[in-house]
């Protein structure tokens, strides 16, 4: 249903390796053939990570102090595993139906009585988004993800964002919600055994783990039709390849009161890549044709296939390229039939209801 992405070896992960003797070799080797380290400088590091302070009996200290500075530059920039993403997910579709005269989707009696599902919620921070909405107030909070998740990272992430609820509650309490109500709802959460778990859901056992009021599914034909209130997603519609399919199911998942609200990045991405430098252009993909992990659709391509599926609703045109950002005169043949309007939508979210 999704393209599966793909995740390149980054500098951290190659230092990580340097933290255990076992591994260290293997890690100056990985460094030195990324060109990271020249031979002499691997020298110099191999002797430095020789002395007795790196032996194994001291790496609790020194990693726990890195921990500590690592997690204070993850909230200073917004990281991936830290809630300020989930934060921004909640944000952004909030946002949409309040622009969209839905916002009594948001009064916090109905959200109380609502099921919401985060369609496309990352192999990385898998369970983020839905414990903080279980945690701000909706009866049932949800996440499905059809990709191997990285038990390690989910499992970190969800300790992670229970940490930042607890530390910085006030940033969280919308709708409604208190900071106490928001840190009970949260407590009577049982993640033990966390990580296993997520193991056996890569591992074809059964495809959701369910922790009462929120679940994790791998497979939406696990799910009730006509269940969900809300069914939301962030940059996630552009990655789908078989987007009649995934439509048509939410469709059924979805009440018939209930509405889907999807925010949809239509820009080249690679283009926000770290391991892309060469990419500069938001938009590089009309000049070489070339689709990176997105299924290419453009705004009025999509918003065809919402009216055939079934849907109508409303949109919110939240970025897009400014006039004469995008050369016309070089658009690869893939592109070349889109009207300057589709070209330019950037950045779009959708509030989506059954006919």
């Amino acid at each position: 249903m999704l393209q599966r992405p793909s995740y390149r070896q980054s500098l951290i992960s190659l230092l990580s390796d340097l933290t255990g003797p076992d591994t260290r070799a293997a890690g100056l080797d990985a460094l030195e053939a990324a060109g990271y380290l020249t031979p002499a400088l691997r020298e110099v590091w191999a002797a430095e990570l020789a002395r007795p302070k790196y032996a194994i009996r001291y790496l609790s200290e020194i990693v726990s102090q890195e921990k500590v500075r690592i997690e204070k530059l993850l909230r200073q920039v917004g990281g991936e595993l830290t809630a300020v993403k989930t934060r921004a997910v909640i944000a952004n579709f909030s946002q949409a139906l309040q622009v969209c005269k839905q916002g009594h989707r948001l009064d916090p009696d109905r959200i109380r009585r609502s099921r919401i599902l985060d369609f496309g919620a990352g192999v990385w921070s898998s369970l983020s988004a839905s414990i903080m909405l279980y945690a701000i107030g909706f009866e049932q909070a949800d996440a499905f993800e059809p990709f191997p998740i990285a038990p390690d990272m989910v499992a970190e992430s969800v300790f992670q964002t229970i940490r930042w609820l607890y530390d910085t509650p006030d940033a969280f309490a919308v709708f409604g919600a208190t900071p106490a109500t928001m840190k009970q709802r949260v407590a009577a959460l049982d993640f033990s055994g966390l990580e296993e778990k997520l193991d056996g859901l890569n591992a074809g056992g059964p495809r959701v783990i369910d922790f009462g009021p929120v679940r994790l599914f791998n497979n939406t034909d696990m799910m009730d039709n006509g269940y969900y209130d809300l069914v939301c997603s962030n940059s996630v519609l552009e990655h789908v390849e078989d987007m009649r399919g995934a439509l048509a199911r939410q469709r059924e998942i979805l009440k018939d009161d209930g509405a889907c609200v999807h925010t949809v990045d239509f820009t080249d991405h690679r283009a926000i890549s770290a391991d892309r430098e060469d990419i500069e252009h938001s938009f590089h993909m009309y000049y070489d044709g070339i689709l990176d992990e997105v299924n290419g659709l453009r705004a009025g391509d999509l918003e065809s296939l919402f009216v055939l599926s079934g849907f109508h609703g409303s949109i919110v045109r939240l970025m897009a390229a400014p006039e004469g950002y995008i050369d016309h005169t070089r658009l690869h043949p893939r592109f070349a039939h889109y009207s300057p309007a589709d070209l330019a939508a950037a950045v779009s979210s959708y509030v989506l209801t059954k006919v």
